[in-house]
Parts: structure tokens; C-alpha cells; sequence
């Protein structure tokens, strides 16, 4: 099912975007770029069946390694999902280990926001864990003197006095958008 498969993928990306937002070193493991499943069969060897890591540590599926190269996988579209995030952490100095977070009450139960503070201003990452679209609030935005918010990931530029509209299963990156000094 295309739309059950999309859904997931949405998921997969929205993990990926909190854990890349979040403080601290955003850990991945092998077959997380490609959307492998966990692993049980660790499970039926002694030696391995109490420690839980082994979980997240598959066997490596060559095969779907190899899918990540063809457009419209969703191996494709997990891999450039992350290299995109990736990019953009690296991109954004609000992100930096140093910049303390504070979760922010976003008034809506499906959305979970949190605030990176940084000497050149705020980020605030919004996630929506809800199955529907939401809105971000203004009332949340990081503080902009040119009227505008631009969101990290996608580039899209909204003005600071209104909701923000976030996809199901979407993540916004939210920065005042400040003309170059």
C-alpha cells in the first residue's frame, strides 16, 4: 500500500529530524539510512539474548543497499530524507552542541516543539506527530525583526504574524529570517 509506505517513510524522516534537532549527538545505526527492520533473532543466542543492542544491529541487507540508489525507493527516499537533515544540522549553527534546549508548549497535542537558543537567535524545531495537518502558532516563532520566519529544511519564508501550516507527520525548522549583516 503506497499510502501505508509513504506514512512510514514520513515517520522514519520525523524521528530523523528530532534526534537531528535534539541536544547532544544524534546516533544512527547501520541500516537506519535505509529503513532496515530491527533484528530478533539475536534473541535465540545465548550469548547475545540479554543485551538489547543487538536489536538494532541487523545482519547488513546489501540488496537494500543497493536500492538506495534507485529513485523512488523507499530506501532512496529514507537515504536522501537523512542526507538532507544531515546537511541541514551541519548548516545551522543553532544546532550546536552548546545551545541549550527548552521544550515549548505549542497549544496543539499533536505537535512537540523545543527551542535552540544561539547568539545569532532562536530555532525552534516543531515536529507533528499527528496522522493530519496541523498549524505551528506564532506565538512560538523565534523573534524576527524583518516580519518573517524561514524554516531551516525546506527554505518555505512565512510571516511572524500568523499559524504556520505543518504537514502530517512534518517537521519545520523555524529561524527568524534575517536579511545578511
Amino acid at each position: 500500500d503506497r499510502a501505508l509506505v509513504s506514512a512510514a517513510i514520513e515517520r522514519i524522516r520525523l524521528g530523523h529530524a528530532l534526534i537531528m534537532a535534539w541536544d547532544g549527538l544524534p546516533l544512527l545505526y547501520m541500516g537506519d539510512e535505509l529503513g532496515m527492520r530491527n533484528d530478533r533473532t539475536y534473541l535465540a543466542d545465548p550469548d547475545r539474548a540479554l543485551d538489547t543492542r543487538w536489536l538494532h544491529r541487523p545482519p547488513m541487507d546489501w540488496a537494500a543497499a543497493a536500492r538506495r540508489r534507485r529513485r523512488g525507493t523507499p530506501e532512496a527516499r529514507i537515504h536522501g530524507d537523512l542526507l538532507a537533515l544531515i546537511e541541514a544540522r551541519r548548516a545551522t549553527l543553532q544546532l550546536h552542541a552548546g545551545a541549550p534546549l527548552v521544550v515549548v508548549e505549542a497549544g496543539d497535542p499533536g505537535l512537540f516543539a523545543f527551542r535552540r537558543e544561539h547568539p545569532i537567535g532562536a530555532l525552534v524545531a516543531v515536529s507533528n506527530v499527528a496522522d493530519t495537518a496541523r498549524s505551528v502558532p506564532s506565538s512560538i516563532f523565534p523573534t524576527s525583526a524583518s516580519g518573517f520566519v524561514r524554516d531551516v529544511l525546506d527554505g518555505s519564508r512565512h510571516p511572524n504574524d500568523g499559524p504556520v501550516p505543518i504537514a502530517a507527520r512534518g517537521v519545520r525548522w523555524l529561524v527568524a529570517d534575517e536579511p545578511p549583516a
